[in-house]
């Protein structure tokens, strides 16, 4: 990814939720990456295991704890800032978040639980052009319009209420919506998973094909490692908030390093010979609590490669060839190359 450019920088970010006086859950712990223009970039990991949280910390829902998201998208300029510099959104004012939401787009889980049930296909639509354009009312409906015929919808859906369309349907209103204000970024926070195998594949290739049309980057965060490995460029494994490993995808399943990551890919089903022959360690134990995390690594309680360095020493996260970062005590010895 050297000849790409970067659009995020994400560094040092934490998320904590105080719940009491004395209980704080930890759900993102110094976080450090680089997210790529024109990328598909994804986040895998067990259920509570920070990505959800991630992805919204960025988009500044959550406000961070501490770190830096640094953005070199085209609303840096709009703020008088220059792409190269980019403009550090942990530190902007409410006013000129506004301005950059224009350019970042979220597209969640459940289509249903964010559309409107008394609003119209075409209303929810139009109401993101009317909020961040200077169209007229008719020019907002005929954008919106060409939108449902963009994500495989018809322009009679307009006056369609969310509960007469399908599952399907409904998320293909949710990428419409998303990509009405013609962003540079979007979170997909596990927006295929709740979709039949047939519609997810749908979904899938439409989002690839208004990737390619619109230049678009994607934060794609997915607990099935399958879809993961051929929708997206490169993989980031969350474990307990901690990134565990990073690397391209091809490369992260020909040649996973952290021993979480192997577990993960070796509850992967395979189908034919190679699976029902293969050799599986299964993960055992619980995910610990965030809000009482282990010393250490996060994951030495279930880690079957747990050396003692590994119980009192977190592992530095390093680059342990071109473009593959690991956090392990296993790869000590390599250099020592943070992000």
């Amino acid at each position: 990814m050297s000849d790409k450019k970067i659009l995020f920088e994400i560094r040092d970010l934490c998320k904590s939720f105080k719940l009491s006086k004395k209980r704080t859950l930890k759900a993102v712990n110094n976080v450090s990456f680089d997210i790529y223009e024109g990328e598909k970039f994804g986040v895998v990991g067990e259920s509570g295991c920070g990505k959800s949280t991630l992805g919204r910390v960025i988009l500044q829902l959550y406000e961070a704890s501490s770190g830096k998201v640094i953005y070199h998208g085209p609303a840096a300029e709009r703020l008088n800032k220059s792409r190269e510099e980019g403009i550090d959104l942990c530190s902007l004012s409410k006013r000129e978040m506004r301005e950059v939401r224009k350019d970042i787009q979220m597209i969640f889980q459940d289509p249903a639980a964010s559309l409107d049930p008394r609003e119209t296909v075409g209303d929810a639509i139009s109401e993101a052009l009317r909020l961040n354009t200077r169209l007229d009312a008719k020019a907002r409906r005929e954008t919106t319009e060409k939108l449902l015929q963009t994500v495989g919808l018809k322009a009679e859906h307009y006056n369609s209420y969310p509960n007469s369309l399908s599952g399907g349907q409904k998320q293909r209103v949710g990428i419409a919506r998303a990509i009405a204000v013609d962003p540079s970024f979007i979170v997909l926070d596990e927006a295929v998973s709740a979709l039949d195998v047939s519609v997810k594949a749908q979904i899938l290739k439409l989002l690839n094909q208004i990737s390619e049309n619109r230049d678009l980057t994607y934060f794609f965060i997915t607990h099935d490692l399958g879809v993961a490995k051929h929708f997206c460029d490169r993989i980031m494994v969350l474990y307990l908030g901690n990134v565990c490993e990073l690397a391209p995808a091809k490369e992260l399943f020909k040649n996973r390093l952290h021993p979480y990551t192997e577990s993960l890919l070796d509850a992967v089903p395979r189908l034919g010979l190679a699976g029902r022959n293969r050799e599986r360690e299964e993960l055992e134990g619980e995910v610990p609590s965030p809000i009482d995390p282990p010393k250490g690594c996060p994951f030495h309680t279930r880690c079957k490669k747990c050396m003692e360095i590994c119980k009192n020493e977190k592992p530095a996260y390093k680059e342990v060839s071109e473009g593959h970062f690991v956090a392990c005590h296993l790869y000590d010895d390599m250099n020592n190359n943070k992000i």
